[in-house]
């Protein structure tokens, strides 16, 4: 049985399809449904890790993706210690890691992910004058 997916950022694009007449390249803004048969899976999966889909429940309601890996600390390898943050971190790997440097769970959902990302990446260096 196909997962179903409900784009929870603003948009995505370029997205291929299964249709009828063939493969199509679309556009899905937040709140579009899209399922396992009609999207490749690589797709599916760097959609999923950049945060911008996220499965259906049975209620209907997209799922929380912020499940435990390995041991429950970390990066899935069981050694404890979690990924280091990039540019390509997901909102919830941000929030994740400020209440980990002792931030409010509530007052960090609240942010963005551009606030969370000015708030915990590293600055890039100032141009040479």
């Amino acid at each position: 049985m196909a997962t179903e997916y409900e784009v929870v950022g603003a948009c995505i694009t370029d997205v291929p399809t299964n249709t009828a007449g063939g493969e199509m390249r679309v556009t899905l803004y937040k709140g579009a449904r899209i399922t396992s048969a009609s999207v490749p899976a690589e797709r599916i999966a760097h959609l999923l890790d950049v945060g911008l889909i996220a499965p259906v429940g049975q209620d209907g309601q997209p799922v929380d993706q912020q499940e435990p890996k390995g041991d429950g600390t970390g990066d899935g390898t069981g050694g404890g210690s979690p990924a280091p943050l990039t540019q390509r971190s997901t909102r919830g790997e941000l929030v994740e890691h400020g209440v980990r440097q002792g931030g409010d769970r509530a007052e960090l959902e609240k942010l963005s992910l551009k606030q969370l990302q000015d708030r915990y990446l590293p600055k890039p260096p100032a141009p040479a004058k």
